[in-house]
């Protein structure tokens, strides 16, 4: 590798919620990341201008590699094997796994995803994590933490390669859900019936003991790569964690505060730097078709960032643009995103006032079909309203639709904000 690490790289292109909360906690924990965008990584920036750890947010993992291209690709893979440090949360984790055949992932890790079938395939909150190795990257005078996971995979350990296991799944904690469900109030009597009406695994239990976090070498690399979210608002000690995993690994890394910063995220009370009116009616509109859900039975305020949803109901993709919308106005202005904001205004706004309406009437006629049927991530109870639902949001994985022309303005305005200006801790 050439040139200087001087801090870390947050690969910014295809995260959007989990983008804007990583960052987030980054900033609290005492670190100035630097936002990097998939162009400049195929245009070799990561060997240009190495950074001393790259880290990957959660989301799609196939979006991203389809963002990231061949070159894209194969510039992280030449950035680890030439002593870069790959750190992969969630979808990110998932990125670095071998794909199989169709090769549209990174594959630093011999490892695949555990098949849906055996697996917890829609469980969210927080575990007790059961932590195995003795070193520098593990939390001091503890043998547990508690850690979240919203929607993950599952690792598919392959027994012929050597990794680390640093942390493996227990049991569930008092938040914790499987689809719609939360574990704590549900019966194990009960649990074989909502298996067979839901068609998916429910049982917590196939998580303990399966591998959370694991770190392995490549080349003069390492990468590490967890399925747990240790960047999550509310979870002190999962946060202390990834500040000791980034400590021990970027020593070089722009700094901005203190190392054990508390990460919080409250959507209703950040503060509105940038008080720009398409960005406020935007806010207000989604705020109502909240409400709105919520009179319905379809939502809840699960926490201070994050809704509740009935299983079905596309309720992540308005929690991810309330969530892009509160970052932005947070941040506020700069030169290049008042110019780029300029030329997406309009049509961003008239997209916001289309996705409201279509989503409150999809949701009453979404919430009688749940009276008589069952709805999925996958697939609406009516063929008609999945239908109306992929207007709104695509077809699963929900990332099409009017959804996906308006997150990928904010995502391009956050870059430009973030790029542009620093953030007060």
């Amino acid at each position: 590798m050439t040139g200087k690490a001087a801090q870390i790289g947050l690969l910014w292109d295809e995260s959007h919620f989990w983008g804007v909360m990583l960052e987030r906690a980054l900033f609290a924990l005492g670190f100035a990341p630097r936002i990097l965008h998939t162009g400049e990584i195929a245009r070799n920036t990561l060997q240009e201008e190495p950074p001393e750890v790259l880290i990957v947010p959660g989301g799609w993992a196939s979006r991203k590699a389809k963002a990231l291209g061949p070159r894209g690709r194969k510039a992280i893979t030449e950035y680890v094997r030439s002593g870069g440090v790959y750190f992969g949360l969630c979808g990110g984790a998932g990125l670095a796994l071998d794909s199989g055949p169709d090769s549209s992932s990174l594959a630093l890790c011999p490892w695949v995803r555990k098949p849906m079938q055996a697996r917890l395939p829609n469980c969210s909150g927080h575990l007790s994590l059961r932590l195995h190795a003795e070193s520098a990257l593990s939390p001091r005078q503890t043998h547990s933490i508690s850690a979240p996971v919203w929607w993950p995979s599952q690792f598919e350990p392959d027994g012929s390669s050597r990794h680390t296991v640093l942390a493996s799944y227990e049991a569930p904690q008092s938040d914790f859900w499987v689809a719609d469900l939360p574990v704590e109030h549900l019966s194990p009597e009960l649990l074989p019936q909502w298996e067979e009406l839901y068609g998916i695994n429910l049982d917590p239990e196939l998580l303990r003991g399966e591998p959370a976090v694991i770190t392995s070498s490549l080349g003069r690399g390492e990468y590490l790569l967890s399925y747990v979210h240790l960047e999550s608002p509310g979870s002190p000690e999962a946060n202390a964690w990834l500040s000791r995993l980034l400590s021990a690994y970027a020593k070089g890394a722009c700094r901005v505060g203190t190392e054990d910063g508390a990460v919080e995220w409250d959507l209703c009370k950040t503060p509105a730097v940038w008080e720009d009116p398409a960005l406020e009616r935007a806010v207000k509109a989604l705020w109502k078709v909240v409400s709105r859900g919520e009179e319905n039975f379809l939502f809840c305020r699960r926490k201070p960032w994050l809704l509740g949803w009935r299983r079905g109901i596309p309720g992540f993709a308005l929690n991810t643009l309330l969530a892009m919308l509160s970052e932005a106005r947070e941040l506020g202005p700069t030169g290049a995103a008042v110019r780029y904001w300029k030329g997406e205004r309009q049509a961003f706004a008239e997209g916001v006032q289309r996705f409201a309406r279509l989503f409150d009437e999809y949701m009453l006629r979404e919430r009688l079909v749940l009276s008589r049927s069952v709805s999925s991530p996958e697939k609406s109870g009516s063929p008609e309203l999945q239908k109306l639902k992929e207007r709104i949001t695509g077809p699963f994985p929900g990332q099409g639709g009017i959804f996906r022309e308006l997150v990928h303005s904010l995502e391009e305005l956050l870059r430009l904000q973030l790029c542009g200006a620093k953030r007060s801790v």
